[in-house]
C-alpha cells in the first residue's frame, strides 16, 4: 500500500475544475419573463462530496436558496435558478468552489433581453388566388433579435426588415 505524500495529494486535489452549463454565448441575450437555470459543477474530483462547497455569487454576495434568484444545492454542484428573469437580472455572476482549502472561481456573464412582442398583429389575410401575397408584421424588439417567417414549419426565404424606430421593426416577406 502506497501512501501519498503531501505534494502528491495536492496534485490530485488541484486536478479538479469548474464546469458551467450552459456556457459562453448561450448565457447571453436570454429572453426575460422565462425561468432560467445554469449549473456549476466540479469535474475530475473523486473525493467525498462533503469536502466540496459550491456557491453562486453576484455583487460580492452569496446567493442563497429561496427567493426569485436562488440556488439549489446538489452533490458536487449548485444550480442557479432565476424565476421569471428580468432584464435587470443581467450581470456578472461567479461560481465559487471551495475544496480542501483550495478556492477556485469561474465567471459567468448572463444577460437578459426584453421578449419581442407583436404590435397590431394581423392574424388573417386573404389574397386572391394567383396574386402575390404581401405579409406584414410589426415587432417591438431589441436590436439584434432575429426575426424570420415560417409556413407549415418551414422557414421562408429572406425577409425585408425596416427599422421604423429604435424599438420597432417592420418586416415584409415577399415570395
Amino acid at each position: 500500500m502506497h501512501l501519498l505524500s503531501d505534494p502528491e495529494k495536492k496534485s490530485l486535489i488541484s486536478g479538479w475544475s469548474i464546469h458551467i452549463q450552459p456556457s459562453g454565448e448561450r448565457l447571453l441575450n436570454r429572453v426575460s419573463g422565462e425561468n432560467f437555470l445554469v449549473v456549476c459543477s466540479v469535474k475530475d474530483y473523486d473525493g467525498p462530496a462533503s469536502n466540496v462547497q459550491v456557491n453562486w455569487i453576484r455583487d460580492n454576495e452569496v446567493i442563497r436558496a429561496g427567493g426569485r434568484i436562488m440556488t439549489i444545492e446538489k452533490p458536487l454542484s449548485s444550480q442557479l435558478m432565476i424565476v421569471r428573469a428580468r432584464k435587470e437580472d443581467s450581470g456578472d455572476y461567479m461560481c465559487q468552489v471551495k475544496l480542501d482549502g483550495q478556492i477556485k472561481v469561474e465567471p459567468a456573464k448572463i444577460t437578459f433581453i426584453k421578449a419581442p412582442k407583436f404590435v397590431e398583429p394581423k392574424t388573417e389575410q386573404h389574397p386572391e388566388d394567383g396574386t402575390t401575397a404581401e405579409i406584414e408584421c410589426k415587432v417591438d424588439a431589441e436590436p439584434g433579435v432575429e426575426i424570420f417567417w415560417q409556413f407549415n414549419g418551414d422557414t421562408l426565404g429572406e425577409c425585408e426588415c425596416f427599422v421604423t424606430n429604435p424599438n420597432q421593426r417592420l418586416n415584409q416577406w415577399k415570395s
